[in-house]
């Protein structure tokens, strides 16, 4: 008899239009519900009205059930059309997978009753949480991107250290880092974020500092790229950051950012001998005000195919309180809109907008950077650097699923956080624009000069939010290269 079950339950979920949980269906109690199917299949109509009866939770072994509840977009009760029903169990699924919480998630439908025309359905939330816990050794190059640094190929230039993540820290979504840092760029420093401070999980804090020592930095932009002086026997720059920031989330896909910090910089008399305009003085020390507003429709925030974000940053460098001869004086607001489309199956199309206006008493070099940072620049000029306050950069792409979001066991390893990799591949075509307006000079050519790249790309997107990207770019010049990159490309 129960063999026949099995059989009769794993046909179930081969024929039905949602996903059966045959496997964890075996009991006679479960069995029963198969008499309902006649009616199941017939209430699969748009005017169907569907009851939530019952959410499950599984999976979940240190993440908090409250913290899981938050990303649901239904409850227990909820009485809907069964197409909303769809609409929203797809987007439970997105609003888990962005929290990066876990690796996989999926929800199963049962219908348990019909009852005054009403059915009641059962769902269940399995989850595989991710591994929270990373001693990670550090290794990076300090540089913009890949290409820059092997121009050069200077090993001076890489950061090496242990960088020690505790994410999900308490089951609570908090997250702890530890950071300790040699190399080109020196640091050390503590993050703690709280997501939750209340009750009905709307407000959150940030609180960190981090110290950075630095042998050699970049004072000046010549022919567009940055020139670095550096000290052999001594530090050139100090950096010291302390900040604390308010979150309120009062929904799903908004969140508002309202932050406080402090920055000291100490610089080496010998940077304002050789760039005046590097700094005004060798100590420069301000407050920092910023307001960051962010709806995020995104369906996935790692490599997103459908939806929409756009965000507005509002920061005032400086508030009056250091009256030294380096003080910081900069009001900017800057925009940043995305939008994804599918366009037909395996077929999508993106675009991005950014743009910053701001205002400052005086422009100082080390704060005066515009596009050719990561993560703003135009594809093709990835060896130049534009400086300026004020930018305006576009991205457009089209995308193919070469081969659509998969799962490989790994057959050597145990550990079910790491013996299942989701990967997925697209290539791309796109292309991007930029302007920074601003004066000509120390051979800038770049500056108040249309911006013009294009070109196709390769994109692998795996597990832990990782997106390796390899893309041959041609820019207004006539210049073309094969590029390298670490995350989504919009």
């Amino acid at each position: 008899m129960k063999e026949l079950q099995k059989t009769v339950l794993w046909l179930l979920s081969r024929i039905l239009p949602f996903r059966f949980p045959y496997e964890s269906l075996r009991t006679p109690s479960v069995f029963s519900y198969i008499f309902l199917i006649p009616l199941w299949l017939s209430a699969q109509t748009q005017d169907t009205t569907v009851v939530v009866d019952y959410i499950s939770y599984q999976g979940n072994k240190i993440t908090k059930q409250h913290i899981v509840e938050r990303e649901m977009t239904i409850a227990k009760g909820d009485t809907m059309p069964i197409s909303a029903f769809r609409t929203h169990l797809q987007k439970c699924h997105q609003n888990l997978m962005n929290t990066s919480l876990f690796n996989f998630v999926n929800i199963d439908t049962v219908l348990g009753a019909r009852f005054n025309g009403l059915y009641y359905y059962m769902v269940n939330v399995r989850m595989q949480e991710r591994w929270y816990i990373w001693p990670a050794p550090i290794l990076e190059l300090a540089e913009r991107n890949f290409n820059t640094w092997w121009e050069s190929k200077d090993f001076s230039l890489l950061n090496y250290g242990l960088f020690l993540n505790w994410d999900n820290f308490r089951g609570r979504k908090e997250k702890i880092s530890l950071l300790l840092q040699f190399g080109y760029d020196q640091k050390w420093g503590v993050y703690y974020h709280i997501p939750y401070l209340n009750k009905q999980q709307t407000l959150g804090v940030t609180m960190s500092y981090a110290h950075k020592k630095q042998h050699a930095i970049s004072y000046i932009t010549q022919n567009n790229k940055p020139i670095r002086a550096k000290l052999k026997h001594s530090y050139i720059a100090k950096e010291n950051t302390a900040e604390i920031s308010l979150h309120y989330r009062p929904d799903i896909h908004i969140i508002q950012h309202f932050n406080m910090g402090y920055k000291e910089h100490y610089f080496h008399d010998t940077l304002s001998q050789i760039n005046p305009y590097f700094s005004d003085d060798a100590t420069v020390k301000y407050f920092y005000l910023s307001y960051i507003f962010k709806s995020d429709y995104r369906n996935y925030k790692t490599y997103p195919l459908q939806g929409y974000y756009y965000a507005i940053n509002v920061e005032q460098k400086g508030l009056g309180l250091f009256k030294d001869k380096g003080h910081i004086n900069q009001l900017s607001v800057q925009i940043d809109a995305r939008k994804y489309w599918q366009l037909r199956p395996r077929w999508y199309a993106a675009a991005f907008f950014a743009g910053r206006m701001g205002t400052q008493t005086r422009q100082h070099y080390f704060i005066g950077t515009g596009l050719g940072y990561r993560p703003y620049f135009v594809r093709g000029y990835e060896y130049y650097v534009i400086d300026g306050l004020n930018f305006a950069l576009t991205k457009t792409e089209l995308r193919f699923a070469l081969f659509k979001q998969r799962v490989t066991t790994v057959p050597l390893v145990s550990n079910p956080k790491f013996n299942k990799i989701p990967w997925a591949v697209y290539t791309s075509a796109f292309i991007d624009s930029g302007f920074v307006p601003g004066k000509v000079g120390n051979g800038n050519t770049l500056v108040n000069d249309f911006l013009l790249g294009g070109g196709i790309g390769l994109n692998v997107v795996t597990y832990y939010d990782l997106v390796f990207r390899a893309e041959l770019s041609t820019n207004k010049m006539g210049e073309t290269g094969v590029f390298f990159h670490f995350i989504a490309p919009l």
